[in-house]
């Protein structure tokens, strides 16, 4: 065991009934392999590299202007968010109204999901203010189909992947992208993607 310091874990606001946390804001997000972890936090686009031991190795930056979070955006997310949660008859309205009312964070955060591949490469997922319907989260699998920014094991930027909607991988590695297919109503499946260049 070695303590890391302190790190930002979620963005939150004071509200009247106290501390709360605003719709699409940044959370921390990691991801481990055997011998290294990563985590990052969205407020800037860095991606701090540990071995196991805890020692920081590497850290992968890029250049990153926060995007704006539009009210058309919010219009979509709320839409997307009563579709699957709004299920009182009648209710639709008013968990709209509610939602709409609601504190939403100002910008997007840099990313919202990291991976390691199996030859040292790091990715990460691009957030999509519609993602945070599926669980309140942008850290939760992507609605639509998903950009994927992939680093090498020297932080170089190599270029972006795009991965199939409602797909999160689970393994990547040379020629392959395994992970988890979800269908319209949620059921899950076992997939796997050839990955190559064109």
């Amino acid at each position: 065991m070695r303590e890391l310091g302190q790190h930002p874990y979620m963005e939150m606001i004071s509200e009247s009934t106290g501390p709360g946390k605003p719709w699409l804001g940044a959370e921390e997000v990691f991801f481990s392999t055997g011998s290294r972890f990563y985590l990052g936090y969205g407020s800037e686009y860095a991606v701090r590299r540990y071995s196991a031991s805890g020692k920081l190795e590497q850290i992968i930056r890029r250049a990153w202007t926060p995007p704006e979070i539009t009210s058309k955006d919010i219009a979509t997310f709320v839409e997307e968010w009563l579709v699957r949660w709004s299920r009182k008859p009648g209710a639709m309205d008013t968990d709209r109204k509610d939602l709409l009312d609601d504190n939403y964070a100002r910008t997007l955060p840099a990313f919202s999901a990291l991976m390691a591949d199996n030859l040292g490469r790091v990715w990460v997922r691009t957030p999509r203010a519609i993602d945070g319907a599926v669980a309140g989260s942008l850290n939760d699998y992507s609605i639509g189909p998903s950009t994927w920014s992939v680093f090498g094991a020297d932080g170089r930027w190599l270029g972006d992947v795009t991965m199939p909607a409602r797909f999160s991988p689970t393994e990547i590695a040379s020629d392959y992208v395994l992970g988890i297919a979800r269908d319209d109503d949620g059921v899950q499946t076992v997939v796997r993607y050839r990955l190559g260049t064109k």
